[in-house]
């Protein structure tokens, strides 16, 4: 029997695959600018200023709180001081330098891992606004006959 050619993703669990461009080079510059930032800071200490949020000083700690600190250590290699500022310092670390291995391997052979989820795992995805397909395509430049993406502001400051 012959395969199905569906192009439909599966809706039950993450697909990997490979791609001939990279769709996520914001996390691999995101990264890089992260860890070379947490690097700065495992060469030179934390920063003197006092970066808690309002909430802070009411005694709510969130999610963030003794990550930078965390970050400095696990980049100096102290594993359980970075755990007792936070335990998500070594997860951001971690996931830093996948981002960076993925995208070394993807320049060096061309390709690109490329993860995705489907609806059901991504249960954030509610939170995250929707846009309309409509209001991105649109008649753009000079000549309005070919609907395209209009990239803002370039090309409707010149409309």
């Amino acid at each position: 029997m012959p395969r199905s050619t569906s192009t439909r993703r599966p809706t039950d669990r993450a697909h990997l695959a490979w791609a001939p461009v990279d769709h996520h080079r914001r996390l691999a510059r995101l990264g890089l600018g992260g860890l070379l930032a947490g690097g700065i800071f495992a060469v030179t200490g934390p920063p003197p200023l006092d970066l808690h949020g309002p909430l802070h000083y009411l005694g709510i700690m969130d999610p963030l709180c003794g990550m930078t600190r965390g970050v400095l250590w696990t980049l100096r290699g102290r594993l359980e001081r970075a755990w007792a500022y936070n335990p998500a310092s070594l997860l951001l670390v971690g996931g830093a330098l996948a981002v960076l291995v993925r995208a070394a391997v993807g320049w060096l052979t061309g390709r690109w891992l490329t993860v995705t989820l489907s609806h059901a795992r991504r249960p954030w995805s509610w939170l995250l606004p929707q846009r309309s397909r409509s209001s991105r395509w649109r008649p753009c430049g000079p000549t309005s006959s070919t609907m395209r993406p209009c990239s803002w502001p370039t090309e409707r400051l010149r409309q």
